[in-house]
């Protein structure tokens, strides 16, 4: 994880310096539900979660630093709320059904979600469902294999974004906007200094 913050492949502009040190520890942060919590989420939705997926909770269920930026990762309370979602998803896809022990704990864009199915053993395989697919796929054999290619396409997609001279990353307010020079312009973000407004 250490890995994915260590060499960015932005540099800051009309950032502050305050937004810019906030927006690095976001990157960096994780930390984990505790065993109330887990098992507080187990009773509301009367499952019992996986212990692999369990593991996950503990260490970073709150925050997952860089892990699932760009999807809405449910926090504990908001898995029912999810699993809600991911219904109508389904019926608008006139997909079906979702099981009655799906945990569903990711969404993408409104359209995709990531489930476990939540049996009580000792590992998880990862399900996605797709707005417009017949039905669900199975995506991953195990939660750590699910983990361990989130983590993969991070690195993939900043070693890419590196290579073609990175971009420009503006945060005000908590919000990011990004800008991408032409490759043609012969700007490359990575080779200049960070600008900030203070």
């Amino acid at each position: 994880m250490d890995a994915l913050n260590t060499v960015r492949p932005f540099r800051y502009r009309d950032t502050t310096r305050a937004e810019a040190e906030a927006h690095m520890a976001r990157l960096a942060k994780v930390s984990g539900c505790s065993d109330t919590e887990i098992e507080s989420a187990e009773r509301a939705l009367r499952v019992r979660l996986p212990l692999s997926f369990r593991q996950y909770l503990s260490a970073m269920g709150h925050k997952p630093g860089a892990l699932f930026v760009g999807s809405d990762l449910a926090r504990m309370h908001e898995l029912s709320d999810y699993r809600r979602t991911a219904l109508e998803i389904m019926a608008e896809s006139a997909q079906g059904p979702l099981p009655d022990d799906a945990v569903v704990f990711l969404m993408h864009q409104g359209y995709s979600f990531d489930f476990v199915i939540a049996d009580g053993g000792e590992d998880a395989t990862v399900w996605r469902s797709t707005e417009g697919q017949p039905a669900p796929t199975r995506y991953a054999d195990s939660f750590a294999e699910y983990l361990e290619s989130e983590f993969q396409m991070i690195e993939l997609a900043n070693k890419e974004t590196l290579e073609l001279g990175g971009y420009f990353l503006t945060v005000k307010n908590g919000y990011e906007q990004r800008y991408y020079p032409a490759l043609a312009s012969g700007v490359r973000p990575i080779d200049t200094d960070d600008i900030f407004l203070d």
